[in-house]
């Protein structure tokens, strides 16, 4: 799926027709560009984004995580799930023990990642990264409840492989390079009626990039 860039980095609300494609957008600033692609559908609750970040300065500079920010429309912080606790959902499902970790708890559910492309060369596939699908069809992989584990081991080990290399992790771009990933957002609650309109603020190279998005359904 090619990238469709959105004046005002606003993204529009998908009609009947287009309602399985992901909402995407594209910025571009003194200094970076941001593209991002809201999947279509909530995954075990979360809210997933992916992203490229390409450094347009004559330096490195550091991007993350904690260079993006959720938020309602009321300005409430939406919390992100960060790598650890999505590696301890999966091994929650299988059994098995989590990992320790500052502020790591398992949750009820555990995210399933698509598997990022590579093109010819080696680099990241952005195009193909951004318009790719869950492992399977709508795979989810879902913690027990007080019963038998949900996946086996082996399942387990192949999707925390699959987080590592898709979520966004802190990194240093290089001038003129790309940085692309993931982000998963907590559990979203939603109140009956309640706005859904969401604030997506991506910070790289001095610049601010902002973004308006829809919480799309389950």
């Amino acid at each position: 799926m090619k990238w469709v860039p959105v004046f005002c980095a606003s993204i529009a609300l998908a009609s009947p027709v287009t309602a399985a494609e992901p909402q995407v957008a594209e910025s571009k600033l003194a200094h970076s560009s941001v593209s991002v692609a809201v999947e279509p559908q909530l995954n075990d609750g979360r809210l997933v984004i992916k992203m490229a970040a390409m450094n347009g300065t004559a330096a490195p500079v550091p991007f993350g995580p904690g260079s993006v920010s959720v938020s309602t429309v009321a300005g409430q912080p939406i919390a992100l799930s960060s790598l650890q606790k999505l590696v301890n959902d999966v091994r929650v499902s299988a059994g098995m023990k989590p990992e320790s970790g500052p502020h790591v708890t398992a949750t009820g559910g555990a995210y399933a990642a698509p598997q990022m492309q590579v093109n010819g060369a080696g680099q990241p596939d952005v195009s193909n990264y951004t318009g790719g699908s869950a492992i399977g069809s709508e795979e989810i992989i879902r913690q027990s409840q007080g019963s038998k584990p949900s996946i086996d081991r082996k399942s387990a080990d192949a999707q925390i492989a699959m987080l590592k290399q898709a979520i966004l992790q802190d990194t240093t771009i290089a001038p003129g390079q790309i940085a692309v990933g993931q982000i998963v957002s907590e559990k979203l609650k939603f109140k009956k009626g309640e706005d859904r309109t969401l604030h997506l603020v991506v910070h790289i190279g001095g610049d601010t990039h902002p973004f308006t998005i829809a919480a799309p359904g389950e």
